[in-house]
């Protein structure tokens, strides 16, 4: 990505994956609080691994008998088949107890391309900003659960504000 070229679902595949297992190792050490992980998360799939779900994760301009495989596959032993009373070995996160929940920024591209254009030193370029949106499959319209949309045009505090509200109010312990 800090050369301009957006990454692959297959690139993506083992990162959710870990990223996912991260933060529940981290809920394991300390489950009275919560973990926040910042990502884009575009697609419906990538938010399903965040999940802790098994998808396939395939992108068709890429040769797909090499990448159609599920994200937890890519990252071995990071899906633990469940034992008796679905618990699952000791060597890997406990999947069943995360909550996940999805803030989703949401505005017109052109506060989206100000925001982008006001950051220093970011790896993801401003130029890539349509081919974000041209993947962005938007979370408010997909039928998931645990999604708050928050206006762009809002203050940063704002935005803070109203998402602690929103999450509060769908049970997240913040």
């Amino acid at each position: 990505m800090s050369d301009g070229i957006p990454l692959t679902d297959a690139d993506r595949a083992p990162w959710l994956v870990r990223v996912r297992d991260e933060a529940a190792r981290a809920l394991e050490k300390d489950a009275h609080h919560a973990v926040v992980v910042a990502c884009s998360a575009l697609k419906q799939a990538y938010r399903e691994v965040l999940r802790g779900e098994r998808v396939a994760l395939a992108d068709h301009a890429q040769d797909e008998a090499a990448i159609l495989r599920t994200a937890r596959e890519a990252h071995p032993g990071a899906h633990p088949e469940e034992g008796a009373a679905g618990v699952p070995d000791d060597t890997h996160p406990s999947e069943h107890a995360l909550r996940v929940y999805f803030v989703h920024p949401h505005g017109p591209r052109d506060i989206l391309l100000d925001h982008m254009s006001a950051r220093k030193n970011h790896f993801m370029k401003a130029s890539m900003l349509d081919s974000q949106l041209a993947t962005l499959e938007d979370p408010t319209q997909t039928g998931e659960h645990g999604i708050i949309r928050i206006p762009l045009e809002l203050s940063p505090e704002d935005q803070r504000d109203q998402a602690i509200s929103e999450l509060r109010g769908m049970g997240a312990r913040i």
